[in-house]
């Protein structure tokens, strides 16, 4: 029952970061354009393809895309309050939001300079939100700030972000490329196209009262100026700005609709049929799009390879062995098999070679890991990581030191799982 609970985990939290996303979104729209408003803009947030698809994944984006719009409510709120019951929440919600990831400041500073311009800068509001925001993150930043910068500046200029670039980013191509990827892989054409239409509708009809309902958006939204001249162009990153994306179009589609509102309805169809059909294949074939990808409930046999090892290992009581793995795809990697074991209670430590820099750091890993896991053909790796991994495989297996265990497994893509182990 315990293992079962650790399984379900990450998916409770990506749910109940789903139901909280939803209300925010909809009392954002509500506040801006209307009930109506704000229901279909739930509606394009749980059809957009990033969004979706990062909710079943084990990553921090859709948490964060939740905290960024329940702070952008409580921003609204604040600025319009005399009260300062919502500056305290406001707090609060920055402080969790720092504890999450430390580029949240990104997403909400905008945001956050229109509540002290309309409110001023006094030192009431200023203590009432910085006070509980500090209460809640300053005890873990005040252990990890040196890492958590460090890792924050190498993700967005480092070497992971050369890795996940498009290119040069000031040339007119990355830029480009970038873009694509944004309509593609993030918001789709789909609702690109929707969202021109409607404008297009909104702007013959005079209808031009909408766009400043939806001017606070432009707070929202003004942070991808940094990723789009950013070195990282993982699509993944602008997560928590596409629920002001979807407002944008729910309030000019509202907007366009609003004497013809089954037209709304009518437009609105296409994005949950391709969503059920890029995740199960029904009610017609469609390709995976970035995160947004078909369900797979073929086992890629973690469970076999850690039983396999926990039948053969021999550890002291308090000692966790650590297991090393030579594989680096979506659904085979370290992050999987210690999801796995943290589910089956087992004493292991899980790392992967997949981000050495060179073979020193390969070996320099070797040296702390009692068993080696890795797949030999199916998926190829990536051309960016495991680089040393050939080289380390052909040593251990050499090696006096290590020795090959009788087991093959075979996975999904057409490989086969094998497991080292050290004498």
């Amino acid at each position: 029952m315990i293992a079962r609970k650790v399984q379900e985990t990450p998916f409770l939290v990506n749910a109940v970061a789903m139901l909280v996303l939803f209300a925010a979104v909809w009392q954002i729209g509500k506040r801006l354009c209307g009930e109506r408003a704000g229901l279909m803009a739930v509606y394009v947030v749980g059809t957009l393809p990033l969004l979706y698809g990062l909710s079943r994944s084990y990553l921090v984006e859709y948490p964060m895309t939740t905290g960024v719009a329940v702070t952008f409510w409580l921003a609204l709120v604040t600025a319009d309050s005399l009260s300062i019951a919502p500056a305290v929440a406001l707090g609060v919600a920055c402080g969790l939001g720092l504890l999450l990831k430390a580029d949240f400041p990104v997403f909400v500073l905008p945001v956050l300079i229109h509540v002290f311009r309309r409110r001023g800068i006094r030192a009431r509001l200023v203590l009432a939100i910085l006070l509980p925001c500090v209460a809640a993150a300053a005890p873990w930043y005040a252990y990890h700030w040196r890492a958590t910068l460090d890792n924050a500046i190498a993700a967005g200029f480092g070497a992971s972000a050369v890795v996940q670039g498009t290119g040069p980013i000031f040339s007119v191509s990355t830029i480009r490329a970038y873009l694509g990827l944004v309509v593609d892989r993030g918001f789709s054409p789909y609702y690109g196209l929707l969202g021109i239409a409607a404008l297009i509708a909104v702007t013959a009809r005079r209808r031009f009262e909408v766009f400043r309902q939806i001017a606070p958006l432009g707070l929202w939204l003004a942070p991808f100026l940094v990723f789009l001249f950013g070195g990282n162009k993982d699509v993944r990153y602008i997560a928590p700005i596409l629920p002001a994306f979807a407002l944008g179009v729910a309030c000019i589609v509202d907007a366009a609709t609003k004497r013809r509102r089954w037209i709304a309805a009518a437009a609105l169809v296409f994005p949950l049929v391709s969503s059920l059909a890029i995740s199960f294949g029904w009610p017609y074939e469609a390709p995976d799009v970035g995160y947004a990808i078909r369900y797979d409930g073929n086992s890629w046999g973690q469970d076999d390879i850690l039983s396999a090892i926990a039948s053969d290992v021999v550890s002291r009581y308090g000692e966790r062995k650590t297991i090393l793995l030579g594989t680096d795809r979506e659904r085979f990697n370290a992050n999987n098999v210690e999801l796995a074991a943290v589910q089956r209670q087992l004493p292991f430590q899980v790392d992967t070679t997949a981000y050495g820099a060179s073979m020193n750091d390969v070996l320099q890993q070797d040296t702390g890991a009692a068993y080696l896991v890795y797949k030999g053909g199916g998926e190829p790796e990536s051309a960016f990581f495991n680089t040393h991994f050939a080289e380390l495989l052909a040593r251990l297996k050499e090696s006096p030191e290590w020795q090959q265990m009788p087991f093959t497994r075979k996975t999904p893509d057409g490989g086969v799982a094998h497991i080292l182990r050290r004498r």
